[in-house]
This record gives C-alpha cells, sequence and structure tokens, in this order.
C-alpha cells in the first residue's frame, strides 16, 4: 500500500491532525495570512505530512466555515 505524504509544513502550510485542533488552526491561518497573504490547512494530516485517517464529515465542514465566518 502506498501512502501520500503531503511534504512538510512551512511557512504558509500546516498540518494538523483533527478537529480537535481547529481553534489553533484558524489562529496559524491568521497569521499566516497577515504575514505572508497566503495559507494552506490540512486538517487529517500528521506532523510528518501522513493522512491520519481521519474523515471530514459535512458537520465539520460546517463548524470551520461557521468559526471563520463568525
Amino acid at each position: 500500500m502506498c501512502e501520500m505524504n503531503l511534504g512538510k509544513e512551512n511557512a504558509t502550510t500546516a498540518f494538523f491532525e483533527s478537529m480537535d485542533d481547529i481553534t489553533e488552526a484558524i489562529k496559524a491561518m491568521t497569521a499566516m495570512l497577515n504575514r505572508y497573504n497566503r495559507a494552506e490547512l490540512f486538517i487529517g494530516i500528521n506532523h510528518k505530512g501522513f493522512p491520519c485517517g481521519n474523515d471530514m464529515t459535512d458537520e465539520d465542514i460546517f463548524r470551520i466555515d461557521r468559526t471563520i465566518t463568525c
């Protein structure tokens, strides 16, 4: 089985293992956008760039949207 690797985190890319990290993810995104005008967040990816098996639900997507727009 071949596992996908998304590479490494950098100044404009951050990985978060689960929706439990959403507050930290939004803070990281805000900092990246303020400094670099660009941000890429990947939820469900571990710090080494590999998927951790967490599936996103429609409720998760709604929660992200609501967190960003509030």
